[in-house]
C-alpha cells in the first residue's frame, strides 16, 4: 500500500484526488471521481476521512493524511464555504474517542487552528472542539495559556457575550477535571465578568459553581476578589454567600456555627469539614 499522499505543486483539485485515491486504497467507499466542484469533493473526503482510523496505519501515516486534509482546506472557496469544512473536518475527528489517537487528533486540529485565517468564524467552534480533545488526553496546557492569551488570540467583540460565557463554562469544566484548579479559577473569574445586573438565573448558577468550586479547592486562598463580582453580589442573603464572607473575613468559631446549620450545604460542597478545620 503506498504511503498517504504528499502534494509538490498540484492544484487543489489534484490535492482532492489524491486523497480520494488514498482513502479508496484504505478501504473508504468513495467513488473514483468526486464531484466536479472542489468544494463538494471536499465534503466527501472529510466524510470519510476517519477511514484512516480504523485501519492498521502508523501513526505516523494517519497524521500525515489528516494534515494532507488541512493543507486543502486552507482557504478553499469562499469564507463560508471554508468555515463550514473547517467545522465539518474537526467535528468529524471530535467524534472519534479512540485513546490510541488522542493527540495525533490534537495535533492535527491544533495545526488547522493556528493556520486558518484568525477572523475566520469557524475557528471559535474549532477552538471549542480542540478544547474537548485537549481535556481527553489530559494536554490541556498546550491549549490553553492563560485567560489574557485567549482573549488576545481568539475572542473579540465579534463574539456574542453569550459565545463567550459558553466557551467560559467549556474551560472552567475542563481544567477542573484536569486538575488545573488555578487555571479554572481564573476562568471562572473571567465568565462572572462578563455578567450584568440583567443576566439573572445564568449568572447566579455560575456564581454558585464558582463559589462551590473555590471554597472546595484547597489550593485556593483568595476569595474577597469574588465578592464584588456582580452575580455573587447578586446571591446576597444565601447560605452560600454567607459561606464565601466566612472564608474571606471570619474565624474557626463563625465557621463552626455555620456548619451546626447548613451540614448539607457543606456535604454538597465534597464533604470539605474536616479539609476546612
Amino acid at each position: 500500500m503506498a504511503g498517504p499522499p504528499t502534494f509538490i505543486e498540484l492544484s487543489r483539485e489534484e490535492q482532492a484526488l489524491e486523497l480520494r485515491s488514498y482513502l479508496r486504497s484504505i478501504g473508504a467507499s468513495l467513488q473514483e471521481k468526486g464531484p466536479e466542484n472542489i468544494e463538494d469533493d471536499m465534503q466527501e473526503i472529510i466524510s470519510k476521512c476517519d477511514t484512516c482510523l480504523k485501519t492498521d496505519l502508523s501513526d505516523i501515516d494517519i497524521e500525515s493524511f489528516l494534515c494532507s486534509i488541512v493543507s486543502v482546506i486552507i482557504g478553499i472557496g469562499t469564507v463560508d464555504v471554508e468555515s463550514k469544512l473547517v467545522i465539518d473536518f474537526s467535528q468529524k475527528l471530535l467524534k472519534y474517542e479512540d485513546e490510541r489517537f488522542g493527540n495525533i487528533i490534537l495535533k492535527t486540529l491544533w495545526l488547522l487552528y493556528g493556520t486558518v485565517d484568525p477572523v475566520l468564524p469557524a475557528r471559535f467552534q474549532l477552538y471549542s472542539d480542540i478544547v474537548d480533545v485537549a481535556k481527553r488526553c489530559k494536554q490541556l496546557l498546550l491549549v490553553y495559556k492563560g485567560i489574557n492569551n485567549l482573549n488576545k488570540s481568539l475572542l473579540s467583540n465579534n463574539h456574542t457575550k453569550k459565545q463567550k460565557q459558553s466557551l467560559f463554562r467549556q474551560l472552567h469544566g475542563a481544567l477542573i477535571e484536569n486538575g488545573h484548579s488555578e487555571l479554572a479559577a481564573e476562568v471562572m473569574i473571567e465568565l462572572l465578568r462578563n455578567y450584568t445586573s440583567d443576566d439573572g438565573k445564568q449568572a447566579k448558577d455560575d456564581a454558585k459553581k464558582c463559589i462551590a468550586s473555590a471554597i472546595a479547592d484547597p489550593k485556593t486562598f483568595l476569595f474577597e476578589p469574588l465578592l464584588y463580582l456582580t452575580p455573587v453580589i447578586s446571591l446576597q442573603n444565601t447560605p452560600l454567600h454567607e459561606l464565601l464572607v466566612i472564608f474571606v473575613s471570619g474565624n474557626l468559631t463563625n465557621y463552626l456555627d455555620f456548619y451546626k446549620g447548613h451540614k448539607d450545604l457543606i456535604k454538597s460542597l465534597g464533604n470539605i469539614f474536616n479539609n476546612n478545620i
